[in-house]
């Protein structure tokens, strides 16, 4: 009677390690086939900051930006340009410079600001270096990187609702041209919605609304 009694607590035993390994399984599937940054046209978000709201929209037009098409953004006026494939996700990212003989361009390029797909720990560095010379022997020195690092998955919860299985990553972005500028700041990202929640030292973005487009 004992062994049998060992025999069936043993089934038992297995039995839950699997369910929870199918459990754990099926999570995993889910994230992998999940889009966290789409871009569809027409879709609308709306973010409280403190007593302001800020609205990203995805333009309906289609769009060329440094030579490429991309996908347009507005961030209340001001327009973005991203470009989405299925190993990353690119930003256009445009530098210039006050010279004595004028403007110049010293950045104008889709830089990662994703790796995908997106899997707990993995890390991405995205290095930019050039060097703008001006009145014929002075020299800036620019760079630009942008750090990534996906921290955790986690539920989160904002005014639009409770988000589940979402992405935290960490960012840090380092900018070198005459002086340093560095910032940090933290997203998490929800499947099918994108951006959920944005958090730096001096702010803090909550998705109050989301509607996809059409």
């Amino acid at each position: 009677m004992r062994s049998s009694r060992l025999m069936a607590i043993g089934s038992l035993l297995t039995i839950g390690i699997v369910a929870l390994g199918l459990l754990s399984c099926d999570t995993v599937l889910f994230r992998a086939g999940q889009d966290y940054f789409p871009l569809v046209p027409g879709s609308e978000w709306r973010y409280a900051v403190g007593n302001d709201t800020v609205t990203v929209t995805v333009d309906t037009a289609p769009a060329v930006a440094a030579n490429r098409a991309c996908t347009r953004l507005y961030r209340n006026l001001a327009a973005e340009y991203w470009v989405k494939s299925r190993t990353e996700v690119l930003r256009l990212y445009t530098r210039i410079e006050i010279l004595p003989q004028g403007e110049d361009t010293i950045e104008h390029r889709f830089g990662r600001v994703y790796e995908l797909p997106l899997v707990e720990g993995a890390t991405w560095q995205v290095p930019f270096k050039d060097t703008l010379v001006f009145l014929g022997t002075d020299t800036i020195f620019y760079s630009h990187s942008l750090t990534g690092r996906v921290a955790a998955i986690e539920d989160v919860t904002v005014p639009a609702g409770e988000y589940t299985d979402c992405y935290r990553i960490e960012l840090a972005e380092e900018i070198i041209c005459r002086d340093t500028t560095r910032s940090q700041w933290t997203e998490w990202l929800a499947p099918g919605v994108g951006i959920v929640k944005r958090r730096s030292a001096t702010t803090e973005e909550l998705l109050a609304s989301y509607r996809k487009g059409p």
